[in-house]
């Protein structure tokens, strides 16, 4: 009986031309995906949850005019190990800066990034992310310190049903690819350890704003993009505009709706100002 094409068919043949590498950088394993061979290159760091294939979409969008990279976050404990590492592992590719785009969770990375090492940075876009406010800061804490204590089966299941509601102005086709992504992230790529390593990324930034000058300014005007929807959920309107002003003279892009996952719910017109914005530096190249 034919019960129709696999609902992860196209994530399945990337998969069969696009595999993972490996590198080894300092005493952690890192996996990730090196696409296209062209001179410029792109930087992708997923949100929280993915690996290195989660922004596969993406990867297909940029490889014919980028060498690409995406990766699954090693279990490297800080940012600030994070950041260094990122350095490492262009360097092992033969690339001594990038264009960098980071969504929430790689958001707070590339906002690490390229305050810790300006020089891999070309052009910096920022999607879904904001600077918590005290209160929020303190409901971070309390999550994280519940997420470290819960076993993995109920933190799975609180995300699946989390994807579920973020999912629900996405296009129907769309949203059961990525719940069946989803049901595939759970079952067969993460565990309790990667989950909690991911977990501890983003704590480290929520207890160490100081160390890592998440509210320093950093000039690039016409280098740096931020992409927010007004209704995101996870960022409240002050932080969303607390990381604007980290950013003088950056593209704001602010989506009226599309919540947390606006580069989805808004796939076009997102994916129509980050092309403009990142195609232009190529154009502009000699």
């Amino acid at each position: 009986m034919d019960n129709g094409p696999h609902p992860l068919e196209k994530l399945i043949r990337f998969r069969e031309t696009h595999p993972l590498k490996q590198a080894l950088i300092g005493s952690q394993t890192w996996s990730y995906l090196s696409c296209g061979d062209a001179r410029q290159a792109l930087l992708i760091l997923g949100g929280a949850l993915s690996t290195a294939e989660s922004t596969f979409e993406t990867i297909q969008a940029y490889e014919a005019d980028y060498r690409v990279l995406s990766l699954t976050y090693p279990l490297v404990g800080s940012m600030a190990a994070l950041a260094d590492g990122l350095v490492e592992l262009l360097a092992l590719e033969g690339i001594p800066s990038a264009h960098v785009f980071g969504g929430s969770l790689g958001a707070g990375a590339a906002h690490v990034l390229v305050r810790r090492h300006p020089q891999v940075v070309d052009k910096l876009a920022l999607s879904s992310f904001g600077l918590y406010n005290a209160r929020n800061q303190r409901r971070a804490r309390t999550a994280m310190r519940m997420f470290r204590l819960a076993p993995y089966g109920l933190t799975a299941g609180y995300y699946r049903r989390r994807m579920r509601a973020l999912l629900e102005e996405v296009d129907p086709e769309t949203r059961d690819f990525y719940l069946a992504y989803t049901d595939d992230l759970f079952d067969h790529q993460l565990d309790r350890k990667s989950l909690l390593g991911q977990f501890q990324l983003m704590g480290d930034l929520v207890e160490n704003p100081d160390l890592y000058r998440v509210h320093e300014p950093v000039e690039r005007p016409g280098q740096v993009l931020i992409l927010q929807a007004q209704d995101d959920t996870g960022f409240a309107p002050d932080e969303q505009a607390a990381l604007r002003d980290t950013y003088p003279g950056a593209q704001v892009h602010l989506f009226e709706s599309g919540g947390h996952l606006a580069g989805l719910s808004q796939r076009q017109e997102f994916e129509d100002v980050r092309k403009n914005f990142l195609l232009k530096s190529k154009q502009a190249s000699p």
